[in-house]
């Protein structure tokens, strides 16, 4: 005999819906509780000021706005005063410049801990500091780090970094964006695609071909006096995406834009190396944001099989399979940031860092996302509900592979650096 729907409906109210609501519930209040992944971190005191007052901010003001910003895909405008106030987005700009002039190795444990609270709110401030604030740092005069590195350095005045094209993400030398020198200045033409902070930016480095060999490109700096580069002849337009959701990722058109003859970053037809090492660091800032991004993944995931999923009558935890196979992501994760370290070390040396850096993206990056892929299973059939962050989360770690070179990408100069040393 089959149950009549009406009975089905009662039952469900009754018996499975409070149960179901509690384990939610109960879910819930272990995961906002929160567990900090162990890093072992020894560091001098400004560092560990430094990392306690990007947590406290992250705890107080950044995640209790995560989950309603990023389901809507809204820019949380009212956090980057309050990141500005901390002095994070002038985190590695010299104090000359209005910033702390902190190391590589200390942008990259912030990027860590900004990712392991929210993905998108990380890649805001690295378009900021990795990518806008570093090509003038390295390549520009002093008259353009003075008028530009104080602005950046004070959150009023984001950056971006416009290299990415439709048919030049990973061949970045084959751009086909022109500038030429024409009665006294530049005039820029063509597009831009997947541009981190452009709708909110009000500067730009824009790299175009000026000449007719490959590398012939050039770096310029694109300036507003308004949000979205809102310029004669530049149209931005935002590009809708199912991941880190909160960041701007646009599309930039420039139709004859004209720009003064001091606009050229460097020198003519230098472009391409302030491209590559301008990569060079941001491929280590995006190994950090992966290691950060997973982590949250495992400890939310470790919080809820130890103190909310149960199975045969006792936790999850307590299965010696599911206790081997986050003993292993433990110490995945722990490698991939102990290299992400190694390399930020190096670069804070001086050292050339384009194989390590490449060597740490790669590592990093495809860990993080098996580790975050698998360990989002133990979530079961709630971690694909709206009640959990942590399908959003997992997800976030998918794209770390692929932006500021895709793992190939990372290989082939791997490869190419071998063959250089040892060949």
């Amino acid at each position: 005999m089959f149950l009549k729907p009406r009975f089905l409906r009662g039952f469900f109210l009754l018996v499975l819906a409070p149960r179901v609501h509690l384990v939610l519930q109960r879910g819930k209040k272990h995961l906002e509780k929160g567990l900090n992944m162990q890093w072992h971190d020894a560091y001098d005191e400004e560092t560990k000021m430094i990392l306690d007052s990007v947590r406290s901010f992250c705890k107080r003001d950044a995640a209790p706005v995560y989950k309603t910003h990023e389901a809507d895909g809204r820019f949380p405008d009212l956090l980057i005063p309050k990141m500005a106030k901390l002095g994070l987005f002038g985190l590695t700009i010299p104090e000359e410049y209005g910033g702390l002039g902190q190391s590589t190795l200390v942008s990259s444990l912030v990027a860590r801990e900004l990712a392991y609270c929210w993905g998108a709110l990380h890649l805001i401030w690295s378009a900021n500091c990795s990518l806008a604030a570093f090509p003038i740092m390295f390549a520009g005069n002093e008259k353009q780090k003075r008028t530009y590195l104080p602005r950046l350095a004070s959150g009023n005045f984001l950056g971006c970094y416009a290299l990415t094209e439709p048919n030049a993400g990973s061949d970045a030398a084959s751009l086909s964006t022109s500038a030429k020198y024409k009665n006294g200045h530049w005039v820029l033409s063509g597009g831009k695609t997947f541009i981190t902070n452009a709708l909110h930016a009000s500067l730009a480095i824009v790299f175009a071909r000026t000449g007719k060999e490959k590398h012939d490109i050039s770096a310029f700096i694109l300036e507003s006096d308004r949000e979205g580069l809102q310029v004669p002849g530049v149209l931005v337009r935002k590009i809708e995406k199912r991941v880190l959701k909160s960041s701007d990722f646009c599309e930039i058109h420039f139709n004859n834009v004209e720009l003064p003859t001091e606009a050229i970053l460097g020198e003519k037809n230098k472009g391409f190396k302030i491209a590559m090492a301008t990569l060079d660091g941001g491929r280590i800032n995006i190994a950090a944001q992966a290691v950060g991004l997973a982590a949250r993944t495992f400890d939310d995931a470790l919080l809820y099989v130890s103190k909310t999923r149960s199975q045969f009558d006792r936790m999850v935890w307590r299965n010696q399979g599911a206790q081997f196979q986050f003993a292993d992501w433990f110490s995945e994760l722990q490698a991939a940031w102990a290299l992400t370290e190694h390399a930020s070390c190096i670069k804070d040396s001086g050292a050339p860092i384009t194989q390590l850096a490449a060597t740490a993206k790669l590592f990093a990056t495809r860990t993080a996302k098996r580790v975050a892929l698998d360990a989002s299973e133990y979530f079961g059939g709630m971690g694909l509900t709206e009640e959990f962050d942590a399908l959003a989360r997992t997800l976030d770690t998918l794209p770390t592979p692929i932006y500021e070179g895709a793992s190939n990408i990372q290989r082939m100069v791997i490869a190419r650096e071998l063959e250089k040393n040892n060949l």
